[in-house]
């Protein structure tokens, strides 16, 4: 029974140990995620339906020196935890939309184009959506 417990903590240690190295392998590159609120795309709406006024939510964001890789996965994850409206239940439908930054994604370019976000950034620059039914 010693060697079993034994053993599985060496497991975890490797586990743990392959996280750091992954980790700091993939920031030696010296790409630093920035994530910041993309406010043109924001929308919050209400519905009466069956005598009853729901509210749905949607907050986007831009990703700055976004690349493929889990320690980014779990570092977007992170913010989402974190971000998400506190008030998470009084909505029908919450969501998080994450785009990477490009020459048409960007605050810039979406303010003088706003019709740019459905007819080209859904489609080319949306990488993440989280969505919540009814909290």
């Amino acid at each position: 029974m010693k060697q079993i417990s034994l053993l599985l903590g060496s497991i975890k240690c490797c586990i743990f140990l392959s996280f750091i190295t992954f980790w700091s392998c993939d920031t030696l590159d010296g790409n630093k995620l920035s994530i910041e609120p993309l406010q043109i795309a924001n929308r919050t709406d209400t519905a009466l339906m069956n005598n009853n006024l729901n509210t749905y939510k949607l907050e986007a964001f831009l990703l700055s020196g976004y690349y493929n890789s889990p320690v980014v996965e779990a570092e977007i994850d992170s913010f989402v935890c974190i971000r998400k409206d506190s008030f998470i239940n009084n909505f029908v439908q919450y969501t998080m939309l994450f785009y990477k930054r490009s020459s048409v994604t960007n605050v810039k370019h979406l303010v003088s184009h706003p019709r740019d976000l459905v007819r080209y950034s859904q489609n080319n620059d949306m990488l993440y959506e989280y969505s919540w039914q009814s909290g």
